[in-house]
């Protein structure tokens, strides 16, 4: 029997993150996508879109180390990490494009998100959640190198950063000259993952 272990991680641990991450990012997609079409919050929309990337992103690196390590040839790990990568730098920049269009239509139409209390249901234990997620994955990344992993991590840490932009626009909430703060931060987030991308 093969165990986890964080303090020396590999491609089993690599492999058993991925669909950990797979598992909460399709989640964080629906409930975000539900709160965002009930709330008018572009940065909720960009968490939702984001988890969306995050998925395809965990699904990339659960490919990538599918039986790696024992049945797969070094050759062929090497060509799905290159694929991985580029089909997640491919995912960051239409997530970008996505999310910083919705943001600066919201903040020309001069949009202020609602339902408060959805917002910051969804945006408090998301934050800790892919913040946590995030740096167990940039950790494995240095670990065992290979540069998806790394990319993987930061599409997570994004979710936390949006996150938290989502918490701190509804507690903001109650004063009317902070409305713009909402899409900012989408806009922030869009700007950082095209950028990466």
């Amino acid at each position: 029997m093969v165990r986890f272990s964080l303090s020396k991680p590999g491609a089993h641990e690599a492999y058993i993150v991925s669909w950990i991450s797979l598992a909460l990012t399709g989640l964080a997609f629906v409930i975000g996508l539900a709160v965002a079409t009930t709330s008018n919050s572009s940065a909720t929309l960009g968490f939702a879109l984001e988890n969306a990337v995050d998925g395809i992103s965990s699904a990339l690196v659960l490919w990538r180390f599918w039986g790696g390590g024992h049945s797969i040839p070094v050759a062929e790990l090497e060509l799905r990490e290159k694929r991985a990568s580029i089909g997640i730098a491919i995912a960051f920049v239409a997530l970008a494009v996505t999310v910083g269009g919705t943001a600066s239509a919201h903040i020309a139409e001069h949009n202020v998100p609602g339902n408060v209390a959805a917002l910051l249901g969804i945006s408090a234990p998301s934050v800790v959640v892919f913040a946590v997620l995030g740096a167990v994955k940039l950790h494995m990344g240095f670990a065992t190198k290979p540069p998806s992993l790394k990319k993987d991590a930061a599409c997570s840490l994004c979710g936390a950063l949006l996150s938290l932009g989502v918490w701190i626009g509804a507690a903001l909430h109650g004063i009317p000259e902070m409305w713009w703060f909402d899409g900012a931060v989408a806009i922030a987030v869009a700007v950082a993952l095209g950028l990466s991308g």
